[in-house]
């Protein structure tokens, strides 16, 4: 029984809403006492049956209420208020010219287990909708499934051609043939998964591949929609942009789309698997390896899911205002619901009855998908206050048609680059892909993003120390496409600097962040890291040698073209607005550069996020831990809280590190977190056996919040916990056990640091640091720095700031930098060249080094008369009396400096 409150001021829809919730919860819970009293009835002798005289009055009132229910614009009896309301009802049709009785119910369900009204078993399927045959799993649909399956029926072979199907609109009225040609799009919302992009095309290839050996030749083409911009990741928006791309050059082409489908990049199809069915809506995936071969909850729509383009636009595709993880299926479902196109079966659910609509799903066995590791991508996030996402969720279970203005017809669509295009053919490159291969599908990549994009202000490339042109840059305009189209770049230096095109065909680079002091590898045989969040589990038995060989998988697996053209995308896309990057011409094999950083140990500790979870167990918590996200409240689990640890732990020394295993239980989804590396495998104390989930580590030096580990003993019901609160790890039943630092993101400290030249009135002044960014609009130049001496022999610089002998507040202060020994006074007196007494601060700013021997561009401090002053002032070239004359880091100098890292944060 269900209490709802219904407040007084409604819209029209809303009432309507509500009430068809309210009819539909009334007639499911009359059927639920017919059951309860046939049940007592049986028991005492006193049962009749439905259509005995007595029950005739009642039978007459629930008809009533049903033809209320049913009486939808689809016909289905789909309530359009709560998600999860179940509409169990039996409806009668009586053929107006032969008054013959048909039965089916509203709630598609059919078969020998379901009676209809007058308790006639074996309920029907209406003969004259989109779901005239019933399958064995007792659902009235459409499919193959439903109607040509051992054990389907089709009530249609009973009906006159007057009353033959009609069929929904987009949905094509002659029977099914897989192997028709087909066109299909599959569109990909994708970002920062460039391994996992590489394994979902090979596999799609083999897809292709398997199908045509079968003589089915679909035309396929993959759109890969990539989020250029550093927002939380919105999957619907993605989607909409694909869809809009996918019909606007099927139009080009003066073909038809057959069915678009939404392509989650992380699971990926087993040959069974048919694209080219979608006359209703089908969540392709309905059987998902790492979901135990199902999907994640009945109602689930999340996945893979293909739609004609006609559903597509009666839905108005995805919602566009879901940013984060979570969220957008929901709403497709409820769009779904609203425009009745949930005709699925329970599939792989039915024990557990759901009541709810549920989409339709393959045939068993033929909606298999294997599952791609979840480490190597950025971290899955919502936003920390989601209370708008369940707003929206809210509206739209209560009715709300707001789907009507959000989706395909807001679309705003902002491109970074020109998409990359390639075509099918035999053999034959495609743009950033230069192996000369066969290709099987069509593929069109696009860079976007629903808000204007933004380019770092200063990224400048420049050409090896020792060339004729090396103190000359190029400042990048435009987001290159990829490796070759930044290779092309290069021939944009002036003819004098004599690039040729041979050499740039084949240049490797340096990606430097000079703001963060960060070198990352581009081009040939860069290779990459494996994060520890993707290395495989261990058994009982087995060493780390699955580890070496991810890793080499891994690196290999960083050197495809395609990978460093990404690589090299989304390090543009990650550069803050302020930071300032040089793209540097390597003069060496990468694995020689590569080779001096890892010899100095000059290797940046990128970290990775690490969630905790709780979930109850016999009146108890239990804690899961989830490497590389930063949101884990999903199936079933409560989001707690998260800290960082190592991204990898090739990234440090071996002797500092401090690894923590994570244990599972699959008994009881429990785990289990100890202090080494393999300590979590295998029997514990109790006899329980453990399963290797996963290895992180932290270092000795780590500098982030204490966390701590305690135990609670309980049989196979034994559980670990882990948290911040030191006191929660021994309360409520569990005894602490160990605790560890986090590592603190912050606690990397750049080597280099940014100076530069600000006009201050008559003069030109240094500064550095944050006060470079607070006065950009005053910034000259900009020069480099070391943080700290690196070398006994390095310069020390300060800021001082100066007042004449005889100041007032109305004349302006004297800047200039001093050196070495000076540095340690916090005030001196000097005087300048006409004697005058000035008085010296030391400014907050942090103090510069350069080294004894700097290549970089020479600036020149001079004691200049301007304006009947004497000031001090920076230039290329001394302008009066010489102070002092330096030479900033340059390109060749920063990267002796800077640290290595083998991915972008």
């Amino acid at each position: 029984v269900q209490l709802v409150y219904l407040p007084q001021k409604q819209s029209f829809e809303e009432l309507e809403a509500n009430l068809a919730f309210l009819r539909s919860t009334d007639q499911a819970l009359r059927k639920r006492i017919s059951d309860l009293e046939e049940i007592v009835g049986k028991s005492t002798g006193r049962w009749k049956s439905p259509g005995s005289d007595d029950d005739r009055s009642q039978q007459v009132s629930d008809m009533e209420d049903a033809r209320r229910i049913t009486s939808t614009p689809s016909g289905k009896g789909v309530a359009s208020g709560n998600p999860l309301a179940s509409t169990s009802t039996t409806a009668v049709h009586a053929e107006p010219t032969t008054g013959k009785t048909i039965r089916w119910r509203s709630d598609l369900r059919c078969g020998k287990d379901f009676h209809d009204d007058q308790g006639v078993p074996e309920a029907q399927c209406n003969p004259q909708s989109s779901d005239p045959c019933c399958a064995p799993s007792g659902w009235c649909g459409s499919s193959i499934s439903h109607c040509t399956c051992d054990g389907c029926v089709d009530y249609r072979s009973d009906q006159s051609a007057a009353a033959s199907t009609t069929p929904t609109a987009g949905e094509p009225a002659e029977p099914y043939d897989e192997r028709s040609p087909k066109n299909i799009a599959l569109v990909v919302p994708f970002r920062d998964r460039e391994a996992h992009l590489t394994l979902f095309q090979q596999r799609i290839e083999s897809h292709v591949k398997a199908w045509q050996a079968k003589g089915v030749q679909h035309n396929w083409t993959v759109y890969v929609i990539e989020q250029y911009d550093t927002n939380l990741f919105n999957r619907g928006y993605l989607f909409n942009v694909g869809f809009q791309q996918a019909m606007q050059d099927a139009a080009g082409a003066g073909r038809k789309l057959d069915c678009v489908v939404m392509h989650d990049i992380d699971i990926i199809p087993e040959p069974v698997v048919d694209y080219g069915w979608c006359r209703q809506p089908i969540q392709l995936s309905g059987e998902i390896e790492c979901w135990d071969w199902s999907a994640p909850y009945p109602v689930n729509v999340g996945g893979v899911v293909s739609l004609n383009p006609t559903h597509w636009k009666q839905i108005n595709g995805f919602s566009n205002d879901y940013e984060g993880w979570g969220g957008e299926d929901d709403d497709l479902y409820l769009r779904l619901k609203q425009n009745s196109l949930l005709k699925g079966g329970c599939h792989t659910w039915c024990d557990k009855k759901p009541t709810a609509p549920i989409v339709m799903r393959p045939p068993l066995g033929k909606g298999r998908f294997n599952c791609l590791h979840d480490g190597d991508h950025t971290p899955r996030q919502r936003a920390p206050n989601d209370s708008a996402m369940w707003t929206r969720l809210r509206e739209m279970q209560t009715g709300s048609k707001r789907w009507r203005t959000d989706g395909l017809t807001n679309l705003k669509v902002n491109e970074a680059t020109p998409s990359l295009v390639q075509s099918p053919c035999q053999k034959c490159t495609a743009p950033e892909d230069p192996v000369q291969r066969m290709r099987v599908f069509a593929q069109r990549w696009s860079r976007v993003s629903p808000k204007a994009i933004r380019f770092p202000a200063s990224v400048e490339m420049h050409l090896p120390f020792g060339h004729k042109c090396a103190n000359q840059s190029l400042t990048l305009t435009k987001v290159p496409q990829g490796l070759d189209d930044l290779r092309r770049l290069l021939h944009t230096f002036p003819e004098t600097c004599g690039v040729e095109r041979r050499f740039s065909s084949k240049t490797n680079f340096v990606l430097l962040d000079l703001s963060l002091g960060q070198a990352l590898l581009l081009g040939t045989d860069a290779g990459t890291i494996v994060p520890d969040a993707s290395l495989p589990s261990l058994t009982s038995t087995s060493g780390h040698e699955g580890w070496v060989q991810a890793r080499q998988k891994a690196a290999a697996l960083g050197g495809s073209h395609m990978m460093q053209s990404q690589r090299l995308v989304r390090w543009l896309r990650a550069l803050p607005p302020h930071h300032h990057a040089w793209i540097l011409v390597a003069d060496k094999p990468l694995p020689q550069i590569r080779h001096v950083f890892e010899q100095e140990e000059r290797r940046a500790q990128l970290t990775s996020p690490v969630c905790i979870s709780s979930a109850k167990l016999d009146g108890t918590a239990k804690y899961r831990l989830t490497p590389g996200t930063r949101w884990c409240g999903d199936n079933g689990w409560t989001n707690v809280e998260t800290f960082d640890m190592l991204r990898s732990s090739e990234t440090a020394p071996q002797m500092q590190l401090v690894p923590i295993c994570i244990g599972y239980n699959p008994k009881k989804s429990t785990y289990r977190f100890e202090q080494s590396s393999r300590g979590c495998i295998g029997k514990d104390g109790d006899g329980i056996e453990w399963e290797h989930a996963q290895t992180i580590h932290t270092t000795k030096d780590a500098k982030g919040p204490i966390i701590c580990v305690g135990k609670f003993s309980n049989g196979d019901s034994t559980r670990w916990i882990m948290s911040k609160t030191i006191t929660k790890c021994s309360d409520k039943g569990f005894i602490a056990s160990f605790v560890f630092r986090a590592m603190d993101p912050a606690q990397y400290v750049p080597a280099l640091i940014e100076g530069c030249l600000l006009t201050n009135r008559s003069s030109i002044r240094m500064a550095a640091g944050r006060l470079c960014d607070e006065e950009y609009s005053s910034v000259v130049e900009t020069h480099w720095f070391l943080r700290h001496r690196q070398n006994a022999s390095d310069y020390r610089l300060c800021m001082a700031e100066g007042r004449r002998e005889a100041w007032k507040p109305s004349d302006p202060s004297v800047w200039r930098i001093f050196w070495n020994e000076a540095c340690d006074h916090k005030s001196f007196v000097s005087r300048d060249s006409s004697d005058a007494k000035i008085s010296w601060t030391l400014t907050e700013e942090p103090n510069l080094f350069i080294p004894e021997h700097g290549t970089g561009r020479r600036i020149c401090l001079s004691e200049v008369k301007r304006q009947g002053s004497l000031i001090y002032s920076w230039a290329p070239v001394v302008e009066g009396i010489q102070e002092l004359c330096l030479q900033t880091l340059s390109p060749a100098d920063a990267l002796k400096y800077a640290d290595l890292v083998d991915n972008v944060k």
